[in-house]
């Protein structure tokens, strides 16, 4: 597997890969770039609230997308986007967030359970997909080709952004088919409960 590097990907965002569904789907996956805040605004806008309440690190408004295409920096956040050719106009299907590394509360947690994270080999992730293209096997075709992405860059672990809602049986047991692991329990400042998991690469 050759490895690339995140100034490889800030050279070039749309060198990562193409997936072709079983019926004839063809998906990109590439970085999200400066120009996309229109499509990133419309896979936004798209959401349902019960997908917007398993994945919430930011706002799902057109001003966020608009901030975030602005901002993009590869080295603290890459944001890998999965477009399809919807008669003819593109359109955004996927999102997943890529950290290399990860964030004081993930470290703090981590290290109650007595999980050392090192920045120089962990990263974290997190994925989304458009409403209508879920239970069509999506994540499953698209979620190892950015595990992928984690490894070439040099990751030996990924974790997920947030943990998963211990109530959401089914992401957990979607996250469990990818290799992830539960490694414990916490609790938001609104009593929700989650899991925080992990997974060698």
């Amino acid at each position: 597997m050759r490895k690339i590097t995140l100034s490889d990907v800030e050279r070039n965002p749309n060198a990562i890969t193409q997936v072709v569904m079983s019926d004839g789907l063809r998906i990109i996956l590439r970085a999200l770039r400066a120009d996309d805040a229109f499509l990133l605004g419309a896979f936004f806008l798209g959401l349902s609230d019960d997908t917007k309440s398993r994945f919430g690190p930011h706002p799902f408004t057109t001003e966020e997308a608009e901030n975030l295409c602005s901002h993009i920096n590869f080295r603290e956040t890459i944001r890998i986007i999965g477009v399809i050719d919807a008669e003819g106009e593109p359109r955004m299907i996927a999102y997943f967030i890529f950290i290399p590394g990860f964030g004081d509360r993930e470290r703090e947690r981590y290290a109650g359970r007595g999980i050392r994270l090192d920045a120089e080999s962990d990263c974290s992730v997190a994925p989304c997909i458009a409403d209508d293209f879920q239970n069509r096997g999506m994540g499953s075709a698209l979620m190892p080709r950015v595990l992928r992405i984690a490894k070439r860059l040099g990751y030996r672990r990924a974790l997920l952004i947030g943990g998963v809602k211990a109530m959401n049986l089914r992401g957990i047991h979607f996250y469990e088919k990818m290799g992830f692991r539960k490694v414990g329990m916490f609790s938001t400042s609104g009593g929700i409960e989650n899991y925080d998991m992990i997974m060698e690469l």
